[in-house]
């Protein structure tokens, strides 16, 4: 896949975050999972899906670059599933009415803490779907943010998958 990747600073660990994401391309066939091909990496940054999906320089860990970038890419993803996704926030609100909303157990409100649910679900997913169930549980159980959300993919796993029903 072609993308376009823009290093805001171009210095070394921007391009090293570069050269990592295009071991990966390498590594793995990750097509199915690119919604956008505009990919900033930013030193410093907080890593966002829009308006330009963008990656920080936080760490060189091959397994927890490829973690950021299919969860930005899933933001990408829902926006072109927007009636099914509010359809899946509805449910996610009446099946779990008690939810964190501050970082880093929750997101940063209501909203995004159960759009969260649903981003963590399919980044999972395609976290096992390229690297297989045990190193992904060991990603998403290590991330500082949104722990309460990532618990939650693992405890109530089938649950969530009957509930939410989106593949990409």
């Amino acid at each position: 896949m072609n993308c376009k990747y823009n290093l805001i600073n171009n210095n070394q660990r921007e391009q090293k975050v570069r050269e990592i994401l295009f071991g990966l391309f390498t590594k793995y066939n990750l097509n199915k999972y690119i919604i956008t091909n505009n990919i900033n990496i930013q030193s410093k940054a907080i890593p966002h899906s829009h308006p330009i999906l963008t990656l920080n320089t936080i760490s060189f860990d091959e397994n927890y670059i490829l973690s950021v970038f299919l969860h930005e890419q899933i933001h990408w993803y829902l926006k072109t599933i927007n009636k099914k996704t509010e359809s899946v926030l509805k449910k996610l609100n009446k099946e779990y009415p008690n939810i964190p909303l501050k970082l880093p157990l929750g997101a940063r409100n209501k909203k995004s803490t159960y759009l969260h649910i649903i981003i963590n679900f399919l980044e999972y997913n395609a976290l096992i779907d390229i690297i297989g169930k045990k190193k992904a549980k060991e990603i998403i159980l290590t991330k500082p943010y949104y722990t309460w959300i990532y618990n939650l993919v693992i405890k109530d796993y089938n649950k969530l998958d009957k509930i939410i029903n989106i593949k990409i």
